[in-house]
């Protein structure tokens, strides 16, 4: 099965972008390792009513291996690309009205699905946004499910989010929380991923679980669950 974990969109407002620093940047591990494997660097950027968020996953040598381009007019979320470089994997999610439109490319093919845009529609550059607009509640124990956006799948995928754990990260007070799959199925095949912030909910500290990036598998390429460390 292709990766169910890419990039995701979002309905709602994005002023909660204000709640961390317009750039950051992760260092990106294995599981169980120490040795950085990737980076990640991201760039919010404003002019008028225009918000653009950058994201892009780089080698440990610094070459760029994804590139992700989100585009928000007046709050609310215009469209997002996806380059892979890796894979040679291109795509495109564009709201139109109430309806997703997904457009990818590969091998030269390209394919248009869409969908009904519904209120818990999520992507990449917001979805830890959502949870740290969210966090209180998540905090007390309330669950939200989202829909979760494959680019290279054309379709959404259901997703669980609910408090973990609270821990400590580095000598802090954190919480965790997981996002599994809703279907027992996808559940059987993807790990659920897990989210550790600051107590507050105001930063994200750590990610581990499946990340955009490939590792090479003989002539192929692998999926790769990985271990991103913020820094700000």
């Amino acid at each position: 099965m292709r990766s169910l974990i890419c990039t995701l969109i979002l309905g709602f407002s994005v002023s909660a972008f204000g709640a961390r620093p317009s750039q950051f940047t992760a260092d990106v591990y294995d599981l169980k390792g120490t040795e950085v494997k990737f980076k990640f660097e991201h760039k919010l950027e404003t002019k008028g009513d225009t918000m653009v968020a950058l994201n892009r996953y780089l080698s440990a040598s610094g070459e760029v291996l994804i590139t992700e381009r989100t585009e928000f007019k007046n709050e609310k979320m215009v469209s997002y690309q996806q380059s892979q470089k890796q894979t040679g994997g291109d795509g495109i999610i564009k709201i139109a009205g109430d309806k997703v439109v997904f457009t990818y490319k590969n091998d030269g093919k390209e394919k248009t699905d869409d969908e009904e845009l519904t209120s818990n529609f999520v992507t990449s550059p917001t979805l830890m946004e959502f949870m740290m607009k969210n966090i209180e509640a998540l905090k007390r124990g309330d669950v939200f499910k989202i829909r979760f956006g494959v680019i290279d799948r054309r379709e959404t995928i259901g997703f669980e989010l609910r408090k973990d754990s609270d821990t400590t990260f580095n000598g802090q007070k954190a919480v965790v929380i997981r996002m599994k799959p809703s279907s027992f199925v996808i559940a059987a095949l993807v790990s659920p991923l897990y989210f550790t912030f600051d107590e507050a909910g105001t930063r994200g500290l750590e990610l581990r679980g499946r990340l955009p990036v490939k590792v090479k598998d003989g002539n192929s390429w692998a999926d790769f669950d990985g271990r991103m460390v913020y820094k700000y």
